[in-house]
């Protein structure tokens, strides 16, 4: 994705966009959903099916509740091309996915030095504390290319795939619901934006 002609603004406070703020945000219940689809598996491995299948029953409950928020997380985004709009990019047709969770990942040809290695150091602490536009920002400032990586859940697929998991389990054929379980986790796609190559922020 081509970079825009704001990148180098590191002399100003500039804020993250909403296309960025919008990028960033992920459903709690998908990644509650996800956690207990994974604990679920470690529990049948364990031996442990009663523990297995409540964990199941929340996910499914988690999952409803995810497929209700699944429009909220529909966002297009602007190619630029020295500072032009050049096309859009909507993410309507994912509006069966929800994204679940997601890293921030320095670009390929990041290269380190002192300065940019402050700016990491004060990202690093916004993101500890779940702060991730001031993150954004303190990366901008630096002028570091970076990219954000979201994992997305299909919620039809995981509904579908919880259900036949809590069936599988219950009719003891828990090797059988592992399989349902780690289907669901197959079914997990990646995207990855290059946050500064979305649409300009509007002049402060």
């Amino acid at each position: 994705m081509a970079s825009t002609s704001w990148r180098g603004a590191t002399n100003a406070q500039v804020k993250p966009n909403a296309e960025e703020q919008d990028l960033m945000k992920f459903s709690e219940a998908g990644n509650s959903a996800m956690r207990d689809i994974r604990s679920a598996r470690l529990a049948i491995f364990n031996g442990q099916p009663t523990a297995a299948i409540k964990l199941m029953e929340g996910a499914k409950t988690s999952i409803g509740q995810a497929e209700k928020e699944a429009p909220t997380f529909v966002t297009t985004s602007t190619m630029m091309i020295n500072g032009k709009a050049v096309e859009k990019m909507s993410g309507k047709e994912e509006v069966n996915k929800v994204p679940f969770d997601g890293q921030l990942v320095l670009g390929d040809n990041f290269v380190m030095t002192p300065e940019k290695k402050t700016h990491i150091d004060k990202a690093n602490e916004h993101l500890q504390k779940g702060e991730h536009t001031k993150a954004v920002e303190e990366l901008r400032l630096g002028d570091i290319d970076v990219n954000f990586a979201r994992e997305l859940m299909p919620v039809a697929k995981a509904d579908k795939g919880v259900d036949e998991a809590i069936k599988l389990a219950t009719d003891g054929k828990y090797y059988e619901a592992n399989l349902a379980l780690k289907a669901i986790e197959d079914g997990v796609t990646i995207d990855s934006v290059n946050i500064f190559g979305l649409a300009p922020p509007p002049p402060q």
